[in-house]
């Protein structure tokens, strides 16, 4: 064996790390883009939903004070004292 003449070690290709690495890096591009359109089509989807108004019903409910209201302008109050027994007056004059 003659020792003057040493024989190289093997050379790993640079070009196969870049290109392995050139795929892992636009997979991870691909990979984030698509991450973040989805994450911004599901709140503009989202956010259209709740922006649309629930249709509501214009009739109020009917409260206490609306009701006391409502009886106490349908009395008559300037009534006078004979028209309010007229009634009384009838009964005890037919007994």
């Amino acid at each position: 064996m003659d020792n003057d003449n040493p024989v190289p070690p093997p050379e790993v290709a640079p070009a196969t790390i870049d290109s392995r690495m050139t795929l892992w890096l636009i997979f991870g591009v691909i990979v984030v883009f698509t991450a973040v359109g989805g994450i911004y089509w599901y709140l503009s989807n989202k956010q259209v939903v709740q922006s649309i108004p629930k249709p509501q019903a214009n009739i109020p409910a009917p409260t206490p004070e609306t009701n006391l209201s409502d009886e106490l302008n349908s009395m008559d109050v300037t009534a006078s004292a004979s028209s309010e027994f007229k009634a009384v007056d009838s009964d005890i004059s037919g007994l």
